[in-house]
């Protein structure tokens, strides 16, 4: 996978909650409801969709790196054919920073990766009616609609 850092942490979108990193193939971004094709370094918003094609690959990380506490960017890697919303994420201001994620999987198979969260940190990732909590670990998910 191709990885994009930001230089100095800036974004382009003051809501961006994380960057699209494309690896390969047609990866689109829903936002106001209409579909974007996403290019290496999209950045995202919360509300934001995004979709692989029959033959594509992409990986989302999120802003959530932190270097006093070790935590290290949340990313997730899509497959062909997969689809996923993004409907919250936060960082807290104060120390420890806790992370809150909640991502949404229309279809497909994803693999989500988090480590060095705070106490208190969790990233969820929904699919049906199943929802998986994620601290610091690394988990396989397959949903078909």
């Amino acid at each position: 996978m191709v990885r994009v850092e930001q230089p100095g942490g800036r974004r382009d979108h003051p809501e961006a909650v994380g960057v699209s990193i494309v690896a390969e193939g047609q990866v689109e971004v829903l936002r106001n409801g209409r579909w974007r094709k996403a290019r290496e370094g999209t950045e995202l918003t919360i509300k934001d969709s995004v979709r692989t094609g029959a033959d594509a690959l992409a990986q989302v990380e999120f802003y959530d790196a932190d270097g006093e506490s070790g935590a290290v960017a949340t990313t997730i890697d899509l497959v062909p054919e997969s689809e996923i919303s993004i409907e919250h994420f936060e960082i807290s201001k104060s120390l420890p920073r806790k992370r809150q994620g909640f991502i949404d999987v229309a279809k497909g198979y994803l693999r989500a990766f988090t480590k060095g969260c705070a106490t208190g940190s969790i990233f969820s990732v929904k699919a049906g009616t199943t929802v998986c909590g994620i601290r610091g670990s690394s988990v396989d998910i397959s949903f078909d609609p």
